[in-house]
C-alpha cells in the first residue's frame, strides 16, 4: 500500500532508513543484553576462582558453662581469599540444641578473629510435657535457676544438692483416688541430708489430721541405702516396702510405684519387687491413696529436712494403674497410652547449659565461599 502524499521514491527511503532503525535498535538490545549475560557469567567464575583458594579454620573454642554461660570461638582466614565474610556460625550441645553467634566477621587472608555465644538466660522452672500445665518450680538451686543437667538417663536431667535444693509442682487433689503410678530415673551421687536420706519424689503430710494421705519413694540411709515405697491407707498408716536393692552411687535406675485399690506393686529397673525387708507397721491395702492436697516434691520430703543427692529424669504420674508392660515400654522410652496421664517431666528445658566439655558437641562456621568452612569437635577450653 502506497503512503498517501508522498512520493513512491521518497517512501523507499523512509521505509529503508526505519528498517535500519529497528535493525540498529535490536542490535544493541542483543549487544547489551549478552554483554550483561557475558559479565555476569566472568563475575560467577572469578568468584568460583577466588573462593576455591578461600579457606577458614577454627582456632579455638572457649567456654564458661553454665546457666547463661558463654563461648567465645577463634577462627582465621586461612586461605588465599580476602574480604572472606562468615554467613553462620553454630554451636551445638550433646542434645543437639544449637546456637547462633552474637556477631559477624569479614576476615582478609591471614586474619583471626573472635565470634562470640550467649547461652540462654537463667530458668527456674520446667516445662509438663503431659499438655496439662502441670509445670514445677525451682528452690534454693544455683544461681537462682534450676539446676539442669544435660546428661541425663534421657536427654537432660534435674540435679539436686542433697543440701536444700528442691522442685516443687502444684498438683489438684483430685486427680488421685485409689489409682496411681510414679515412674522415674534416678542416679543417687551422694548422701543427702537427714537420717534417712532425701525423698526422690513425695507427696507427703506429717500425720493423718492434717487430712492428707501419701506417698514416697526415696533411698534411705538408715536402712544401707536401699530403695523404699511408700503408701499411706485411708487411716493414715504407712504402707512401706524397704527393698533389698541398694542405690549405688553414680548408677540410674528406674523405679515404679504402682497403687492398684488393694493392692501395691514396686518396680526397679522393670522387675516387679517381691523381697522386702520386715515391715514394723501395719496397713490397710484396700484404702490406699484416697486423696492427697499436697504438692508434689521431688528432691526433698515435706515438712522435714531430707534432701536428696543426685539427679532425676523423665519422671511420669498417671492417675491409673499402668500394666507391667507399660512400665517397663516407659523405662525403655517408648510411648504408652497417655490416658490418666497428670504429668510428665522430660527436663530437657535446660538447652544450652552446658557442663564443659562433656555436654560440648561441636561448632560449624561457614562463609559465603561455601567450600571454606570447618567444624570443630575437639575438647574446648573451659
Amino acid at each position: 500500500m502506497g503512503m498517501k502524499g508522498i512520493s513512491p521514491l521518497l517512501a523507499s527511503i523512509l521505509l529503508i532508513a526505519i528498517t535500519v532503525t529497528a535493525a540498529s535498535i535490536m542490535s544493541g538490545w542483543t549487544t547489551s543484553a549478552f554483554s550483561v549475560s557475558q559479565n555476569e557469567a566472568s563475575n560467577r567464575t572469578s568468584s568460583a576462582l577466588s573462593c576455591s583458594s578461600g579457606a577458614l579454620s577454627i582456632d579455638g573454642v572457649f567456654i564458661t558453662p553454665g546457666n547463661g554461660g558463654t563461648a567465645s570461638v577463634a577462627v582465621r582466614n586461612s586461605g588465599n581469599v580476602d574480604n572472606l565474610a562468615v554467613t553462620s556460625a553454630q554451636l551445638y550441645d550433646r542434645l543437639g540444641n544449637n546456637f547462633s553467634a552474637n556477631n559477624s566477621l569479614t576476615l582478609n587472608v591471614g586474619q583471626l578473629g573472635m565470634l562470640t555465644f550467649k547461652m540462654p538466660s537463667n530458668v527456674n522452672g520446667t516445662v509438663d510435657s503431659s499438655g496439662l500445665n502441670t509445670n514445677g518450680r525451682c528452690y534454693n538451686m544455683k544461681n537462682n535457676a534450676c539446676d539442669f543437667q544435660l546428661s541425663g538417663k534421657r536427654g537432660g536431667a534435674m540435679h539436686f544438692d542433697g543440701i536444700n535444693d528442691q522442685l516443687n509442682v502444684t498438683q489438684d487433689n483430685t486427680t488421685f483416688t485409689d489409682r496411681l503410678t510414679v515412674a522415674l530415673w534416678f542416679r543417687r551421687e551422694g548422701a543427702g541430708s537427714g537420717g534417712w536420706d532425701g525423698a526422690i519424689i513425695s507427696k507427703w503430710a506429717p500425720d493423718v489430721s492434717s487430712g492428707y494421705y501419701n506417698y514416697f519413694i526415696r533411698t534411705s540411709s538408715n536402712n544401707g541405702y536401699k530403695i523404699d515405697f511408700q503408701a499411706r491407707d485411708s487411716s493414715g498408716n504407712p504402707c512401706t516396702y524397704f527393698t533389698n536393692a541398694v542405690a549405688v552411687n553414680n548408677t540410674w535406675y528406674h523405679v515404679a510405684l504402682r497403687v492398684n485399690g488393694t493392692s501395691t506393686d514396686t518396680f526397679i529397673d522393670g522387675v516387679k519387687q517381691s523381697d522386702f525387708a520386715s515391715l514394723s507397721e501395719t496397713c490397710d491395702n484396700s484404702t490406699l491413696m484416697q486423696r492427697n492436697q499436697q504438692n508434689l516434691l521431688m528432691g526433698a520430703l515435706q515438712h522435714q529436712s531430707l534432701f536428696f543427692n543426685g539427679s532425676i529424669d523423665d519422671v511420669r504420674v498417671f492417675n491409673r494403674s499402668l500394666s507391667d508392660g507399660e512400665i517397663n515400654m516407659t523405662m525403655n522410652g517408648f510411648p504408652v497410652n497417655d490416658t490418666g496421664q497428670i504429668l510428665w517431666l522430660k527436663f530437657d528445658d535446660g538447652q544450652g547449659i552446658l557442663s564443659c566439655p562433656s555436654d560440648f558437641s561441636s561448632v560449624r562456621v561457614t562463609t559465603q565461599c561455601a567450600d571454606a568452612q570447618d567444624v570443630y569437635t575437639a575438647r574446648p577450653q573451659c
